[in-house]
């Protein structure tokens, strides 16, 4: 079931990845941290550009309404399709797994999203690989 779930989540977030603008924008993001990180001593307003770019507000752009609430029931459900569509083709091929394989899988499948990703320059703010070094 974590394997599914996992790679429904990816699935998710690669379909996400197909509109460009969402990777103009990590692209944007990332080469402005980079910009920033290689600045030794930043002043105060330096300080603030890299944590507003690495921890962007979110405080009052959430508004409750029935127009939010149908979006997070659109969201669930198409988190339900995709993993319903990944429980399918899982059953499908008859791939079975015992548990020391999907916990290899677990911690192996990240590391390589997260080499791909870096490859392309649209990994998120952190990297992953530095917690196993």
């Amino acid at each position: 079931m974590l394997v599914m779930l996992t790679l429904a989540y990816y699935l998710k977030y690669f379909l996400s990845l197909l509109r460009p603008s969402n990777r103009a924008d990590i692209v944007r993001a990332n080469t402005d941290m980079e910009r920033l990180r290689c600045i030794k001593v930043k002043t105060i307003e330096e300080q603030k550009e890299f944590l507003d770019i690495r921890y962007p507000k979110t405080a009052g752009k959430f508004r409750w309404g029935f127009r939010s609430v149908g979006f997070i029931i659109l969201n669930v459900a198409y988190f339900v399709v995709l993993f319903r569509g990944v429980m399918w083709v899982y059953l499908r091929v008859g791939v079975d797994l015992v548990l020391w394989q999907a916990i290899l899988f677990l911690v192996v499948f990240p590391l390589v999203v997260n080499v791909l990703l870096s490859l392309f320059g649209l990994q998120r703010s952190s990297d992953i690989r530095v917690f196993f070094k």
